[in-house]
């Protein structure tokens, strides 16, 4: 008997998951993570939804937020998921889109604290990121800097609309509740 064996190139062993698509955006090699994620779109192998969303991840720190919003926008036809919401906000900030960015984190419920308070204070909505910002968290696990800093802002909205006491009120109460956080 002869058996033939088919010497495989480096190319064809190289793992090409999504464990690899990450392993390269963490090397900063954006390019061959794209290149990954698309082919495994293009074959339809694996999770196509957790693709798609690598893909649109990729696309983002590339800075082609225009693709990447096309492909979200085709992916939301189909599937309806916090997480989809959760990248919108995120496209529509790194667009500068703002005040898009603060009704979509407004009305999500899923978006992390973090993102929705910061869509929301970008825009210069300092009253709701603080009382979003109260509303979904606990008491007792509240930064007390985050929660001045709000407040801090809140006051200087209230300076730059000539409202010089709720302003000076505002600022006392953010200083009394961490100085260090408006340093």
């Amino acid at each position: 008997w002869l058996v033939v064996r088919r010497r495989r190139s480096a190319e064809d062993i190289r793992p090409r998951g999504l464990g690899a698509a990450l392993a390269y955006c963490l090397d900063g090699d954006l390019t061959e993570a794209r290149t990954i994620l698309e082919s495994r779109i293009r074959e339809r192998e694996g999770d196509l939804m957790d693709t798609v969303v690598g893909l649109t991840a990729v696309l983002r720190a590339q800075g082609e937020l225009q693709r990447a919003r096309g492909i979200l926008d085709r992916l939301e036809q189909r599937v309806d998921s916090g997480w989809l919401e959760v990248l919108r906000i995120r496209l529509v900030l790194d667009a500068g889109e703002t005040a898009l960015a603060a009704d979509y984190a407004s009305r999500c419920r899923h978006a992390p604290v973090e993102l929705a308070i910061a869509a929301l204070a970008r825009d210069g909505r300092w009253p709701d990121a603080l009382k979003l910002y109260r509303q979904r968290t606990n008491r007792k696990t509240r930064s007390s800097r985050v929660e001045a800093e709000l407040v801090a802002g809140c006051a200087a909205l209230a300076f730059s609309q000539g409202q010089e006491r709720a302003g000076r009120r505002a600022l006392k109460k953010a200083l009394s509740m961490n100085d260090e956080a408006l340093l």
